[in-house]
């Protein structure tokens, strides 16, 4: 890819001229593109400080190889990450392409852009069995909602078809 392998928020300035240079070959030619920034985020370590449980991300080994060590199955709900990818993608659209002088967000050839591809809370295989920070927070947030919802423990039940386990609770 086109970013720096130390960090996210950087580019690796050679490939970024390649691609400054394909895409205006493209725009030249009247082709119109999409990106697809995202197919699971690698983290690099400058994103240490910059998400929740860095460790805990970097240590997932579900699903194949390069689902390894990134985002996947955790950016949907989480904001620390939704953040990073934000971020991301407002340095690539403030560049300025090289070939064309333009920033990207203003460059009518790029007709839309795709922030997160193929993924849900349930794609990333069982991430969350390894990522107990974004477990906790992911629980925390369905259980407030069940509370919203049902007002109590028995009202739940009830809903959910009888008797609950004595691990599921609203708290």
């Amino acid at each position: 890819g086109i970013h720096d392998n130390e960090d996210t928020q950087k580019l690796n300035e050679e490939m970024a001229r390649r691609w400054d240079r394909y895409n205006a070959l493209l725009a030249q030619r009247g082709i119109y593109t999409g990106w697809s920034a995202f197919y699971g985020l690698k983290l690099t370590p400058a994103d240490k400080d910059r998400v929740w449980a860095y460790d805990e991300i970097m240590q997932t080994k579900e699903g194949p190889p390069w689902y390894h060590a990134t985002t996947i199955g955790l950016v949907n709900f989480a904001p620390d990450l939704q953040d990073l990818h934000i971020a991301i993608l407002r340095n690539l659209l403030n560049r300025v392409n090289t070939v064309t002088g333009k920033r990207y967000a203003e460059d009518r050839a790029l007709a839309y852009i795709e922030i997160q591809n193929e993924d849900d809370i349930f794609f990333g295989y069982n991430t969350l069995a390894t990522c107990p920070t974004y477990k906790k927070y992911l629980d925390g947030r369905f259980s407030k909602w069940l509370a919203a919802k049902y007002g109590s423990r028995d009202a739940l039940a009830k809903a959910w078809g009888g008797q609950l386990k004595a691990t599921e609770n609203l708290e």
